[in-house]
């Protein structure tokens, strides 16, 4: 790379941004949601392979091949078994996210030195991107670490097909089309990212010849070679499962478009990208005066190293010219796009600026770094500290509360099966549902038990009573003579007869039979709310 910043140095200031601004208080972090089910399979056996089988059996995941074997390996690595599916060692998918976004930052910082050919600008987006507080719900699910990985893949396939137009070598060109298939196979949620290398290539030749149609031929060349490998994976995915007898793809099923659901989703992502991650820091401020207690003492510290750190390397250089400014824009428009365009065919992942549905917002934190970047350096010099240190400050706090919030979640379903199982376990033989309430479902966002999927899995394998089912009461829930039903969009999803319900009452700590049932209502915002902090928004 050109003289500026060595790739050393600005890997060690992002790991101290990610391991600083991000991590005190996640590594106790445990399982959650989909996790419970995914542990299920890892644990049908002593061995790697059972779990790799395992998933296989399952069918759902013959898309995700590589995540297939990568989740076991996870699992393993934390210390699950078939007797205490607990993670012995929950630090470890913990630190494999740090050090996979600590690398994600690397190389996007690499990649948009090439594209706007300022280093300073650069390591200013990558550290905003990593810090960016509207993605906690991928930060900490060790679910989510090949959602993670691809990512990390997908950038590095960009970086391969900018060496591929520099240098000719029809291997980088390989090299990038490998790597992004990679990065679909492991998890495709990140599929439309090199959009944003599109947008670059095509901003910066719109700026260079004023040729919009150029600048559209730029766009297709970049995409052409990303068209044909995504197009082969999605044959794979759609027609190619069907010759695996125990595939299926649950996918199909789920896709459907309207143009009303197309338009709240690219709202609600341009309120996850712009305004909800600044509105979210403020609300969390509150919460950080009465949670983060000695961490306060660290904060002032970091949020001054930080902002100086790169404050100091924005100021060698010059603020961008034409060229650069349309380059950035480019980028953080096409980026945008292919941040949100896949789910904009999906009514099931609508953009959360926190909580589970954050982590529809992986990419379009790269564009929320650039766009803060690009505002902070057309500021006078004696600004940019100032802005840069309030920008670090602020989110630093908030992804603090947010890794704590999604601890104690974790600490809370601990707390719950620790009451639960026991008693479970001396029910008489024969079916029973267990169903929870007085207990939170969330704490700041973060996903206590908040279903049969998660909650009904955690039972099964720690009381070894796969015939258990198991729910938690929620405002979808009502009795209809002698069940209790729960709907969906007015479909019945679940009943769950009366006459073998027991009603685990978190308060109290008592199992006892089903007598009183009194679903909570519907949480309900103003408006005022949803337009400042989104319709998702957990507080």
């Amino acid at each position: 790379m050109k003289p500026g910043i060595p790739w050393v140095r600005a890997l060690l200031i992002l790991l101290a941004v990610e391991f600083a601004g991000l991590r005190p208080g996640s590594f106790g972090t445990g399982w959650h949601l989909d996790d419970w089910y995914e542990v299920s399979l890892t644990v049908q056996g002593p061995e790697y392979a059972d779990g790799v089988r395992g998933f296989a059996d399952a069918g759902i995941y013959w898309d995700r091949p590589l995540n297939m074997l990568l989740l076991p390996l996870v699992h393993r690595l934390s210390g699950v078994s078939s007797e205490d599916p607990l993670p012995a060692r929950p630090w470890v998918p913990q630190t494999l996210l740090a050090f996979l976004e600590a690398g994600e930052g690397l190389l996007l910082f690499l990649l948009l030195e090439r594209l706007l050919g300022s280093p300073g600008l650069a390591l200013t987006a990558a550290g905003l991107a990593l810090l960016f507080p509207n993605r906690a719900g991928l930060h900490f699910r060790p679910g989510l670490i090949g959602q993670q990985l691809s990512q990390v893949l997908m950038l590095a396939s960009m970086l391969a097909h900018l060496r591929w137009r520099e240098s000719g070598r029809s291997w980088f060109l390989a090299a990038g089309a490998g790597l992004y298939a990679g990065g679909l196979l492991v998890f495709e949620t990140p599929m439309l990212a090199p959009l944003l290398l599109a947008g670059a290539l095509a901003g910066r030749s719109w700026a260079e010849s004023g040729d919009p149609g150029k600048a559209a031929r730029e766009a297709a060349r970049c995409l052409a070679p990303y068209a044909a490998v995504l197009a082969a994976v999605v044959l794979w995915k759609f027609a190619g499962l069907r010759f695996i007898p125990e595939a299926m793809n649950q996918k199909s099923e789920k896709l459907s478009f309207s143009v009303s659901n197309a338009a709240k989703v690219l709202a609600a992502g341009m309120g996850c990208t712009t305004l909800w991650p600044l509105t979210l820091s403020c609300l969390r401020l509150r919460d950080a005066l009465a949670e983060l207690g000695r961490l306060w003492l660290v904060l002032p510290f970091f949020a001054v190293w930080a902002a100086l750190t790169l404050r100091s390397h924005l100021d060698r250089g010059p603020i961008p010219g034409r060229e650069v400014r349309w380059t950035l824009a480019g980028a953080a428009a096409f980026g945008f796009v292919g941040t949100y365009a896949p789910f904009m065919v999906s009514a099931h992942h609508m953009p959360y600026v926190n909580g589970i549905l954050s982590r529809v917002n992986g990419v379009s934190a790269w564009v929320g770094g650039l766009w803060l970047a690009a505002g902070v350096v057309l500021l006078p010099g004696r600004w940019r500290g100032p802005c840069l240190g309030l920008l670090l400050a602020a989110f630093t706090w908030t992804n603090w509360v947010e890794a704590r919030a999604w601890a104690r979640a974790w600490e809370e379903q601990k707390e719950i099966l620790s009451s639960l199982v026991p008693q479970v376990r001396g029910l008489a033989p024969g079916p029973s549902s267990i169903l929870l309430q007085g207990a939170a479902r969330t704490v700041h966002g973060a996903t206590v038990f908040d279903s049969n999927y998660d909650l009904g899995w955690a039972l099964r394998m720690l009381t070894q009573r796969p015939d258990l089912r198991a729910n938690v009461l929620g405002p979808d829930m009502e009795v209809r003579g002698a069940n209790l039903v729960q709907t969906s969009g007015g479909v019945v999803t679940n009943s769950y007869p009366l006459a073998v319900l027991r009603v685990y009452d978190h308060r109290t700590r008592r199992l006892g039979p089903a007598e009183v049932l009194s679903p909570p209502p519907p949480v309900k915002r103003s408006v005022l709310f949803k337009l400042l902090f989104g319709p998702g928004m957990d507080p």
